[in-house]
Order: C-alpha cells, then sequence, then structure tokens
C-alpha cells in the first residue's frame, strides 16, 4: 500500500492532533521481500513529511522503518546488535540506525537530535518463518510496543515539534506496524511534552438476554474494544447488581476469582461478543439469575509487556434477565347434555418447565371479544369470573362448575359462541403472564340421529325427521326450560315443521306415538 494520508484534525490546546480513523496498518506477512508502506502528509501542505513502511528483507530478518521525507526531521539512535542463534551470540554484528522511542514526559524542542537524513530508520528486527530460532536481539522482539516518535517539520512558520504514535506487534504469523495519529505543536519553536500512553476504554453496544436457561447464560452483549487490541492480553466482563454503589475501583475487579468475570479474548473485530458460561457470578459471588437488575463493566487488561495500565468501561445499560413462558395451548369442548357451564370442558397440558408457573387462570370470553382481547383486560376480569388451576407437572382436564360465568359476568348460554382464555401467571423466574386462546365452542345437544329422530336446522327453519313408522300418527310436545308447554303438532307425516318462533333457547322436545315417549334436549337457534 503506497499513498499520502490525510488525517483528521482535532485541536488541543498547545498541540494539535492528526488522527488516522481508521488506523493504518502495515503487514508484512512473512512474505519474502514483502514491503508495505504508507506516505503521510503531516502539515497537509500537498507534500509527504514520513514513509511508514514494514518489510521482509532477507532470509535473516525483517524490518519496520520510518524514513522522514522533503521537509520532516527525526531523531535517531544507533545500535550494535549481535546475532543470536539456537540461543548462542555468533560474530556476527550489525550496526542499525534505529528509531528513537520517545518516553512519557520526554521533552521535544530544538535541544532534541533531530537529523535531517532522509535514510531509512528502523524499528523492529525479528527471525523469519525459515529461521526462526537465529534473530538479531532488539527490544520488542515478539512483544508488544507502543511507539511515540519525537518528529520536527519546517513549516512556513518555523519548526514545529511533536510524535507520532504508532504501535509493532505479532499476531500469529504476522507483523504489524500501525499509526494512529500524530500529534504537532501550534506554534513555531514551541517545546512539547510526549504525555503517558494510555489505552482508551472499551464501549458498550449492548447488553442482551438471548436466552431462558435462567442462569448467566442467559446473558451476551458485545463492546467496541480499546484502540490498540494487540496490546490487551484479555477483557473481562463483570455483572454488577444495580444495588451495589459506587465507586468500584480497578485494584478490586483485579482481585476478583475467575467465577466472577467472563473472559473475552482481544481480537482485531471492531466489535467483541460474549455469551457469560452457566455458573458464574456477579460482582458479589451471587449467582447471576432472573429478575435481578444487573449492569455491566469491561475491565481492558494490556499485557505485561506493554507496561500500561487496566482500563475500565463505562456501566453498560441496566439489564433483568427474564426467561419466557412459551408453549400455552388451550382446548375448549362440550361434552355433556345438560346446557349448563359444566358442560364446558377444559384441557391444557402443563408448561415446561412448570417452575416458571405461579398458577393458571381459565376465563371464558365471547368469541367475537377475542380480537381485542389482551392481558391487561385478563387482569381486570373479576375473580368470581375466573377459574384456578395449580401447576402440578400434570395434564390439565377440568370442567368449568355450575353457574360459571364469562368474563363480562353474563351466564353461559347455548347460543353463545366461545373460547377459553388460558392465563398462565409468571412465577418469580419467569418474564411475564402469557394468553393462549381455544378454538370456538358453544354448548350443543347430541340430537343428530337418535332412536331415528333427526332435527335439521338451516336458513331459519327447523324440520324434525321422524323414523318412518311415525307417519301412521305421532304428537309432538315442546317444553320450555321452565317446563312450561309451548308448542304442540299432531302429524302423521314422518317430515314436521317446528313453527314456534321462540328461538335462542333450550327446549325438550317429547314424541308420543301410542303407549312410546321419546323425549330429547336440544337448542333451537
Amino acid at each position: 500500500m503506497a499513498g499520502c494520508i490525510l488525517a483528521s484534525v482535532n485541536a488541543t490546546g498547545q498541540t494539535t492532533t492528526y488522527d488516522v480513523d481508521p488506523d493504518i496498518v502495515l503487514d508484512n506477512h512473512l512474505w519474502f521481500y514483502h514491503t508495505d508502506y504508507f506516505e503521510w502528509d503531516a502539515d497537509q501542505d500537498g507534500t509527504a513529511d514520513f514513509r511508514l513502511g514494514l518489510d521482509f528483507n532477507s532470509s535473516s530478518y525483517s524490518s519496520a522503518y520510518i524514513q522522514p521525507l522533503n521537509d520532516a526531521q527525526i531523531v535517531r539512535d544507533i545500535v550494535e546488535l549481535v546475532k543470536i542463534c539456537d540461543g548462542v551470540t555468533v560474530a556476527d554484528t550489525l550496526e542499525v540506525p534505529l528509531v528513537h522511542v520517545g518516553i512519557a514526559g520526554e521533552y521535544i524542542s530544538s535541544e532534541s537530535a533531530f537529523e535531517t537524513l532522509q535514510t531509512k530508520v528502523f524499528g523492529f528486527f525479528g527471525g523469519p518463518s525459515e529461521d526462526p530460532d537465529c534473530y538479531f536481539p532488539l527490544a520488542g522482539e515478539k512483544t508488544l510496543l507502543i511507539r511515540n516518535i519525537p518528529v520536527a517539520i519546517s513549516m512556513p512558520d518555523g519548526l514545529h515539534y511533536g510524535w507520532l504514535k504508532t504501535s509493532l506487534y505479532e499476531s500469529g504469523q504476522h507483523r504489524y506496524w500501525r499509526l494512529y495519529e500524530a500529534v504537532l505543536s501550534d506554534m513555531p519553536d514551541e517545546p512539547v511534552t510526549i504525555p503517558d500512553n494510555e489505552v482508551t476504554p472499551p464501549v458498550w453496544i449492548n447488553a442482551v438476554d438471548i436466552s431462558d436457561y435462567n442462569d448467566a447464560a442467559d446473558l451476551s452483549g458485545s463492546f467496541r474494544p480499546t484502540d490498540i487490541p494487540f496490546a490487551i492480553a484479555e477483557h473481562r466482563v463483570i455483572v454488577v447488581p444495580v444495588s451495589v454503589s459506587d465507586p468500584i475501583d480497578i485494584a478490586s475487579l483485579l482481585a476478583l476469582p475467575a467465577d466472577r468475570y467472563q473472559i473475552v479474548l482481544p481480537s482485531e473485530a471492531d466489535s467483541l461478543h460474549f455469551q457469560f458460561d452457566h455458573l458464574k457470578k456477579d460482582l458479589e459471588g451471587n449467582l447471576i439469575h432472573n429478575n435481578t437488575p444487573y449492569r455491566l463493566l469491561v475491565i481492558s487488561i494490556p499485557d505485561i509487556a506493554t507496561g500500561l495500565d487496566p482500563v475500565l468501561s463505562v456501566y453498560s445499560e441496566e439489564i433483568t434477565l427474564r426467561t419466557w413462558i412459551e408453549g400455552a395451548t388451550v382446548f375448549l369442548s362440550d361434552d355433556g347434555d345438560d346446557f349448563s357451564p359444566s358442560d364446558f370442558r377444559v384441557q391444557f397440558p402443563p408448561i415446561s418447565p412448570e417452575t416458571l408457573v405461579s398458577q393458571y387462570r381459565i376465563m371464558l370470553v365471547k368469541s367475537d371479544q377475542l380480537d381485542s382481547w389482551t392481558l391487561e383486560k385478563a387482569l381486570d376480569v373479576a375473580e368470581s369470573n375466573v377459574l384456578y388451576a395449580a401447576p402440578d407437572n400434570s395434564d390439565h382436564d377440568i370442567h368449568l362448575p355450575d353457574g360459571f360465568m364469562d368474563v363480562d359476568g353474563d351466564m353461559i348460554t347455548p347460543w353463545q359462541t366461545y373460547v377459553a382464555c388460558l392465563q398462565v401467571v409468571a412465577s418469580e423466574v419467569a418474564a411475564s403472564d402469557t394468553l393462549a386462546f381455544s378454538a370456538p365452542a358453544m354448548l350443543s345437544h347430541p340430537f343428530s340421529n337418535t332412536d331415528g329422530f333427526h332435527l335439521i336446522q338451516s336458513n331459519g327453519q327447523v324440520m324434525l325427521i321422524a323414523p318412518s313408522d311415525y307417519a301412521s300418527g305421532y304428537v309432538l310436545n315442546m317444553y320450555n326450560a321452565a317446563g312450561e308447554l309451548v308448542w304442540q303438532k299432531e302429524s302423521n307425516e314422518a317430515f314436521l315443521q317446528i313453527t314456534y318462533d321462540g328461538r335462542n333457547a333450550v327446549y325438550l322436545l317429547q314424541t308420543i306415538k301410542g303407549s312410546e315417549t321419546t323425549t330429547f334436549k336440544t337448542f333451537l337457534h
């Protein structure tokens, strides 16, 4: 990669930070004679000031380098390296122009040993994959380094001092050089001081309740890691009950036993995802469970070789784990012939697991109200119109009691279609109640083909079909629910049309043929 990088500018008092976003990363891939570099125009005058590169130079070493260009200057050190193979020093030596690494608190001014040389200043050596046991030892070999490189740039108004924040690191078979930013003095010939390197704290993306284990494995989430992921040995996610008061110091968090945090390994990804193990505990040593409000923290712990301090995120948003009740079903049927609520049979299997259930509430809802029926309405139903059942890990099979009323407090009538509403009341470990509804059902009587009689009701007409031998003559008596005779008809035909207009009620039909009497209870609609 080659090119001139224009970074965004962020002014901060006596210096200006030129942030490279996203960071520029060079990777030599351990390819023979592979080179990768970029050029950076620090003062944005259209002329590149520095070239940063990463080479795999020969069979004995690879190198990172920085080369000042045009109006730029850099401080360098000369180091003599001795080649080591299999742990034994050999005669080969190498004098290396080494990039000067600025340390925290170093004063960069006209007193610094700047040079205008236009040659490469090396920053990293290492044995190649073909010869992994033979290398030139150099600070940072196979370790993690963050380097502030003192620089100076000649601008029209004078010399501006500053530094480049870079890093060198290895990961697997790759070696990287990364540029984060440059910082230059605002005024010419103004000295600047290199600050401490700091790890930026991780930033929360989310914390999520993802499952129904009713333990720590329900807890998942993601966060954006620090801007120097290679420098991090591990991240630790810690669950803090909301009841715990601040402050929580980093030292106490680092001392927590391993069962009180979830380790997240670093990577180059823009975000890191985690899910807790089942038996993880919170900050106070309690198992993580439902219905306790929590907040999460991430502590990022740098590799000890970096010399960087751990950093702590802010709290995540509050989260309370819940387990959702699923799989509720209910069935409603009429298996009686008394035209009373006790004819209705309600059946439903247990919720799995029934530890989620405090109790079951059974209600009858008119089918034409179903579309607008909600949990809020179910909670408002009078207790006298609710039938309760306790969880017992078995199938539930219940007949409604005589006198049971629907959710409106109306009597159960044969001409109305109903649905059974099952409210599963959540126990303390479940998220919330849930509702299930049966298919519609109504009170009826199995009149068809009873002792040879058929009753047909269609388009407002009612027809009684008697056995063929009734054509010789019979009497039909019709009684209401109070036992009063409301209609009577003599007939010598097997087909008899009932013309009584008192519909939507229960009636007793009685046929008399000689000494033979047959009685049926039915509902005429």
